[in-house]
């Protein structure tokens, strides 16, 4: 029983580093982005009704590729052309969100938490093409699923021409889970020298016990 306490001890080394770093904790170095696009097709027609202007609000899911966790930073980028018709000046489109985590695996945006969000942004127009960007939410942390609600609006200088609303795109960080969990350098070293003296002090008490047994 003496000499096995040494034995079962370095395995039980090994499994209590296993449950120091928790999955997830990776360096922000190994952060990087994935886009995720999703088809948006709406048709805006003005009328004098609409007050020349259309918004329409809607929820996407997001789920983290396998093995890696959404961060919550992200940015979205909404697609359109235009046609003025009749009119003169110039067409707009914008977008912002909120970004959600869900309490549950069922659970929708009204049992969600928020973590971050995307308002303001940069619009490019060449004639005939609108692209909105928004600014990049602030968030961190590590989930596997969320949900962006949205708000897009879209206007023309007058009531005729229209707006075609073509994709919207999520460009969102990702950080890859840890497979096998780490150790801080300090705290390998510390280990490595603990059970190298208990080899070696294991391999000294056989000799010993042989020269008292002759």
């Amino acid at each position: 029983m003496k000499y096995l306490l040494p034995k079962l001890l370095f395995p039980a080394l090994i499994a209590t580093s296993a449950g120091v770093a928790t999955a997830g904790t990776v360096p922000a170095s190994q952060a990087h982005i994935i886009t995720y696009d999703f088809p948006y097709n709406a048709l805006y027609l003005p009328t004098p009704a609409g007050a020349g202007m259309w918004i329409d609000k809607r929820v996407f899911e997001l789920e983290a590729p396998t093995n890696y966790a959404l961060t919550g930073k992200m940015n979205a980028v909404l697609g359109a052309t235009y046609d003025l018709g009749n009119g003169t000046g110039n067409a707009n489109i914008a977008l912002s969100f909120d970004v959600l985590v869900p309490r549950c695996d069922r659970c929708g945006m009204f049992d969600s938490d928020l973590v971050g969000t995307g308002h303001d942004g940069t619009l490019a127009d060449n004639g005939s093409t609108l692209t909105y960007a928004t600014n990049t939410s602030v968030a961190s942390g590590l989930y596997g699923r969320l949900l962006v609600y949205e708000i897009m609006t879209g206007q023309l200088p007058a009531f005729s021409g229209q707006i075609q609303f073509e994709a919207i795109r999520f460009d969102i960080e990702v950080v890859p889970l840890s497979a096998v969990p780490e150790l801080p350098p300090a705290a390998l070293l510390g280990l490595g020298l603990g059970v190298m003296g208990l080899v070696a002090r294991n391999r000294r008490r056989p000799e010993h016990r042989e020269q008292a047994i002759n």
